[in-house]
């Protein structure tokens, strides 16, 4: 069983990190550097919103399937009819409040196009993300790492002929012909997911059960309305920016810049805490102690988070002509300031994962609510003056916050709490880290080889210090199982 759970979890790991990172850092980067800043960033504040309340194409129906069918798998085919009746609702919720709000706060002409477009990619993806958790509550753990890269996959292969190869004859890259590139992905990884779970649980009708679909909202609310107040810090920093400034678009395209690797390496710390999520769960059910499973996630957290703070910072120049061809320099500083942000929210996967498993959603919530609020009042004092650099400042003074409050809500609520060891090797290892940075910068070598070294500096002094060991992944899997 073990052996069975690894070999899944690393073929779901391997597929994400190859794939979605590759999307994201050479697809998506591509079509900014071919369109420019100002067409990318109304892009960019425009799928901002979508995202912002695609909650209410969820409201954490997904969680429940999946959990239930894990227990339940005869009662697929009679829980699925149900649920899709209150899915098609909740589109239907989605759209009107998609665009009640759009037309609120501004956007009118070719932007409500191209919301609508975004929209309809949205519930596609919805669609994706609801059959995923049905595979994985039937515990199809393959075909669900299959079609949670495909999406990414062919919208890669549409795009690698306009973005890599400059074949002569085609057409000029558009935003319209990305998002169309978007859609044909999410409709294609949507058949094949129906397929997929059709052959589990054959014919599906759809019927409308005002009790049971009461029952789930009700349930699940608490998520639902902390998933919505996290976006809301997440994502409206682009959509303010874009409605705020005079060029907002070209501002909120400086800030994607940055926002984009931002997003990317906050991939690995959601899959861990997807990871860490059923063991706190379980060590709470069982009031089995979880000091050291604790120590050991901090450490595998921080080891990662340090490096990409500190090459963000040393290193950020590089990194970013890495990237795109237009002038960088204005995006240096909301890049640092993001990647600092970055480096708290890896270790506040952390503690809302620990939150969660402990059923403290309550808390999360009142967090999120401040954040939610500071976030928004700093934005609005930072950007007229500082533009995406404020914005950039705002998202870290917000994560910082949230973080803090999370960490001792955490200790106080649950009594789980790091070792005194572990917080001071944790210390040590950041400041010998950002010394040790700053010492490969002074050295008269090209910078891409310098940022080359440090991970393996780093890694070494971590390894010496006890903050990265094999051993401490291991122990966590093996809990997992």
């Amino acid at each position: 069983m073990q052996r069975k759970f690894l070999s899944n979890l690393s073929i779901l790991l391997l597929l994400n990190l190859l794939v979605k990172p590759f999307y994201l850092l050479v697809i998506e980067a591509g079509v900014q550097n071919e369109l420019g800043s100002a067409i990318f960033g109304n892009y960019s504040a425009l799928l901002s919103l979508t995202f912002l309340l695609n909650i209410f194409l969820d409201m954490g129906v997904n969680g429940f399937t999946s959990k239930t069918l894990a227990s339940e798998e005869s009662s697929a085919e009679k829980l699925l009819s149900g649920i899709l009746g209150l899915r098609l609702l909740m589109g239907v919720v989605y759209f009107i409040l998609l665009f009640g709000t759009a037309i609120l706060i501004g956007y009118q002409g070719d932007d409500i196009t191209l919301l609508w477009y975004l929209g309809i990619n949205q519930l596609l993806s919805g669609g994706v993300l609801y059959l995923r958790s049905i595979l994985a509550g039937l515990m199809e753990f393959k075909k669900d790492a299959i079609i949670s890269i495909m999406d990414r996959a062919l919208i890669v292969i549409i795009l690698i002929p306009f973005i890599l190869l400059n074949i002569e004859g085609l057409p000029p890259l558009s935003i319209q012909f990305f998002i169309y590139a978007q859609t044909v992905g999410y409709a294609l990884t949507l058949l094949l997911a129906l397929f997929f779970v059709l052959r589990k649980t054959g014919r599906i009708r759809i019927s409308w059960q005002p009790t049971f679909n009461r029952q789930i909202l009700k349930n699940s609310f608490p998520y639902a309305l902390l998933v919505l107040l996290m976006m809301f810090y997440y994502k409206t920093d682009s959509i303010m920016l874009e409605r705020m400034l005079p060029e907002g678009d070209y501002f909120a395209g400086i800030y994607a810049r940055g926002f984009r690797l931002f997003e990317a390496g906050n991939m690995i710390g959601y899959l861990f805490a997807v990871l860490l999520l059923p063991i706190f769960s379980k060590s709470f059910a069982m009031k089995r102690a979880m000091d050291k499973i604790l120590d050991h996630a901090f450490r595998l957290m921080l080891f990662g988070s340090t490096i990409a703070l500190f090459c963000s910072w040393f290193w950020a120049e590089t990194i970013l002509n890495l990237i795109y061809t237009e002038d960088i320099l204005p995006s240096i500083g909301p890049f640092q300031v993001l990647m600092t942000s970055f480096f708290f929210l890896m270790l506040g996967h952390l503690w809302s994962t620990l939150l969660t498993a402990h059923g403290s959603l309550k808390s999360l919530n009142m967090i999120a609510i401040v954040a939610v609020v500071v976030n928004i009042i700093l934005n609005f004092t930072l950007i007229p003056e500082y533009t995406a650099l404020g914005s950039a400042v705002a998202s870290l003074i917000t994560q910082a916050l949230a973080v803090t409050l999370q960490w001792l809500i955490a200790i106080k609520r649950t009594g789980v709490r790091l070792s005194t060891p572990t917080i001071r090797s944790g210390l040590v290892f950041v400041v010998i880290s950002g010394v040790s940075a700053w010492g490969l910068t002074i050295i008269p070598v090209n910078p891409l080889l310098s940022m080359v070294a440090f991970p393996i500096l780093a890694f070494i002094i971590a390894w010496f210090l006890g903050i990265f060991r094999y051993a401490h992944l291991k122990a966590i899997l093996q809990e997992k199982d």
